[in-house]
């Protein structure tokens, strides 16, 4: 008996997209290596607040939690990333952004971190300084699923989370409300990065929904201004 087939094409409908984005060569070597020294300089805590012998099991952060301050140039440089994907790729209308936190982290072998996300902010970056990269994406719509079914093979539309590898000098920016995690490091140099936290500045939205977001630029020139009067 002939087999029947299904006539017509198939093609998958994406109406909907995750700003998910990998800036490759964000950095170059030289920037690279000045910022693990950097790292390498760092006072880190535990990433997770529990005993000191659990928390060796985690995921170092720095103390210093504005780290690209000091580096006023490279800091600006990502900030017109940002903008330029916010205008060119996403289409919205914007007066700027904000790297308003920055620190490092430091995961040694066996070390990982909990799955997290990053509240209070809009856009989240991470930046590689080495080979080797892993981190973890859980998919957002996941629990939105009401059937479950047994699979033969782990495809994007089935997995409840996914592996991204980002390269040495990459920049990889999500949203800050993405869940995600760093798997066990296994190498024996430890592995650093630096973080980010991204918030539009000046003014945004519609209607009801508008605000106006004074940058750290703006809030000092006020300052002064208000100090030079004050003095007299």
């Amino acid at each position: 008996m002939e087999e029947k087939k299904v006539e017509g094409t198939l093609s998958r409908v994406d109406p909907f997209q995750l700003p998910i984005f990998l800036y490759n060569d964000a950095i170059n070597n030289e920037q690279c290596e000045a910022l693990v020294k950097l790292c390498e300089k760092q006072e880190y805590i535990s990433s997770v607040n529990a005993s000191e012998e659990v928390a060796k099991m985690w995921t170092g952060i720095s103390k210093d939690k504005t780290l690209l301050h000091g580096i006023p140039d490279m800091k600006q440089h990502f900030e017109l990333l940002i903008q330029d994907i916010s205008t060119q790729l996403l289409k919205q209308v914007t007066q700027g952004f904000e790297i308003k936190s920055s620190w490092t982290t430091k995961t040694e072998k066996g070390q990982t971190s909990k799955m997290h996300m990053h509240k209070n902010y809009y856009l989240s970056a991470i930046l590689y300084l080495q080979d080797d990269n892993e981190i973890i994406l859980q998919c957002p719509w996941w629990d939105k699923g009401n059937f479950l079914f047994p699979i033969y093979e782990q495809t994007p539309y089935t997995c409840n989370s996914s592996m991204i590898h980002p390269p040495k000098n990459s920049l990889l920016i999500m949203p800050s409300w993405m869940l995600h995690e760093i798997p066990e490091w296994k190498k024996e140099e430890d592995r650093y990065s630096i973080a980010m936290n991204i918030h539009p500045v000046g003014e945004y939205g519609t209607d009801t929904s508008y605000i106006e977001i004074p940058s750290k630029v703006t809030l000092q020139t006020e300052s002064n201004r208000w100090n030079n009067k004050e003095g007299g």
